[in-house]
């Protein structure tokens, strides 16, 4: 039983002793680095090969996980370099980081008329004036609104113009020999 305990304590010191201590498994007690200190290093060769016979430096470790250009801690400006480019060295400012995703032309706040400009085109750079508004909608002739008399010629034609007076409309109802009313006379030659 004490050659099993022996032999799982100095596998277990395979590892404890690269950090550069050495502690019993059992009660945490600490012991000496001299306790069977050449068996610990042969152990250690068997398993990791002669580079491990001494504990590696920091430096070694970080050098075995990331390459040599790891074996400084890289700066933050370093680090930045390589998740984003050499564009991305400094932290671009609230004018660039706009300019990256509108453009060249988005590198300022546009106006409102440039807004304007952008969704309805040269001509609405202005809020148009209502006759504007209605020469749009209806053609130049309706770029004022039109009289009463004017109205009545759009419906009626040129000639009701002008309200027909009572002789007038008697004219057009029984021709040039009744614009007069005849007298009794004429009626009983008649």
């Amino acid at each position: 039983m004490a050659h099993g305990r022996i032999g799982t304590t100095i596998r277990l010191y395979i590892h404890s002793c690269l950090a550069g201590r050495s502690a019993d498994p059992w009660n945490g007690r600490r012991v000496s680095m001299c306790y069977l200190q050449g068996r610990c290093q042969l152990m250690r060769f068997q398993h990791h090969g002669p580079a491990q016979l001494e504990v590696p430096s920091p430096e070694e470790m970080r050098f075995q996980k990331h390459g040599p250009a790891q074996l400084e801690v890289p700066s933050p400006e370093e680090m930045r370099f390589q998740n984003h480019g050499p564009a991305q060295s400094e932290v671009p400012s609230p004018e660039e980081m706009r300019f990256q995703h509108h453009g060249p032309a988005q590198l300022e706040v546009p106006s409102p008329d440039e807004m304007r400009f952008q969704n309805h085109g040269p001509a609405q750079l202005e809020v148009p004036s209502p006759e504007e508004m209605r020469f749009q909608h209806h053609g130049p002739a309706q770029l004022e609104v039109p009289s009463p008399e004017e109205m009545r010629f759009q419906k009626h034609g040129p000639a009701q113009l002008e309200v027909p007076s009572p002789d007038e409309m008697r004219f057009q109802n029984h021709g040039p020999a009744q614009l007069e009313v005849p007298s009794p006379e004429e009626m009983r030659l008649r």
